[in-house]
């Protein structure tokens, strides 16, 4: 199983606290709260510049076609398959190594990162294409990659090559890249108060 370093930082606390104290019985707007990049990313995007820049003006939102549902879909299943799962330490022989593997080996953000290039490679927009942590059932911090569309953000993971809609998972949503800025990260805003909570209550 692909995982990424437990980093509870008590700016993520903090931050999540605030949310669920400051929501309602209605879901609250979305509020976009800075979060610290996770330094494998900012490691790979100084390693891949081209990697994390956006074209000024790029959308941030897809068109889904079926054209695009077919190729979401096929090359999801193609990277689950393509790569086998293998731990940074065991792998590069260091911790929190971020990289579009060459080699047939990696770990959750691995296949992330390979899979984003691939969609960019093909024209899709790189500001749909957003990279995302979340805690899985397990207690397992997690990378996998989001495709927002105007149908919703599908969610293309290792764990299952079905591509599900973001709220179908069951997955507590932690931070993820900036629709805006492809360097910059926000902490994810749970949709209900219901959420809120539960993300604060799994970080503790």
């Amino acid at each position: 199983m692909g995982r990424i370093g437990r980093r509870f930082t008590a700016t993520l606390l903090a931050a999540l606290a605030g949310i669920a104290l400051a929501s309602s019985a209605t879901a609250a707007p979305a509020v976009a709260i800075p979060a610290p990049p996770p330094p494998g990313f900012i490691s790979f995007c100084i390693r891949h510049p081209d990697q994390c820049d956006a074209p000024p003006g790029e959308a941030a939102s897809l068109r889904l076609s079926d054209e695009r549902w077919r190729a979401i879909r096929s090359i999801n299943r193609q990277f689950n398959e393509s790569i086998r799962p293998e731990d940074d330490e065991v792998h590069y022989k260091r911790p929190e190594y971020w990289e579009i593997p060459t080699d047939g080996y990696g770990d959750c953000e691995d296949y992330a990162l390979a899979k984003r290039k691939a969609f960019i490679d093909r024209g899709f927009p790189e500001l749909v294409l957003r990279i995302a942590v979340v805690i899985t059932p397990q207690d397992a911090r997690h990378a996998v990659l989001l495709v927002d569309t105007d149908k919703g953000q599908y969610v293309l993971d290792n764990l299952n090559d079905a591509v599900l809609d973001r709220r179908q998972t069951d997955y507590v949503w932690i931070e993820e890249q900036d629709a805006k800025n492809p360097r910059a990260w926000v902490f994810t805003q749970p949709a209900s108060e219901h959420d809120q909570v539960s993300a604060v209550a799994a970080v503790k």
